[in-house]
């Protein structure tokens, strides 16, 4: 929480869309909002790749935006 706060949270859930990429955030699962669960399913490797580049791009955005 102290690097990635609840603002960075929100940011985070905000660019997700813009990238393309989907997650389930924690709280459907009881757990607080800063969690989110991936499911991988059948992705091949390239796939994978480009689904976790998004995840690092969008939490990058958000923790940028507030510096």
């Amino acid at each position: 929480p102290s690097v990635f706060d609840d603002a960075a949270v929100r940011r985070f859930y905000e660019a997700l869309p813009e990238k393309g990429t989907r997650v389930a955030k924690g709280d459907w699962f009881g757990d607080e909002e800063r969690v989110f669960r991936l499911g991988f399913g059948l992705l091949s490797i390239p796939d994978l790749q480009v689904g976790l580049e998004s995840l690092a791009g969008a939490m990058e955005r958000a923790l940028l935006q507030a510096a």
